[in-house]
């Protein structure tokens, strides 16, 4: 819980897309390329050291769960 706290402040604090805020746990990190994904970042028990979780996220963006859906279903397309 503290190492997804800690990303989710250097990462800024909000979903990238719409600005949602309110509540660490609504926020995910989005895999730009799902091909260099080597684990999730937003699941609770997060076991791997810090230096392997950082380099895991600057593979991604900060978004809320509702943006996150709608990039996975593709009504929301990322540049």
């Amino acid at each position: 819980q503290r190492k997804k706290k800690r990303l989710v402040e250097m990462f800024g604090g909000k979903c990238v897309l719409c600005g949602y805020k309110k509540y660490v746990g609504a926020l995910d990190f989005h895999h730009l390329d799902r091909r260099e994904k080597s684990f999730s970042l937003s699941v609770k028990g997060l076991c791997y050291s810090w230096d392997s979780v950082r380099k895991e996220a600057d593979k991604c963006i900060l978004v809320c769960k509702n943006c996150q859906m709608e990039i996975e279903s593709g009504i929301t397309k990322l540049n």
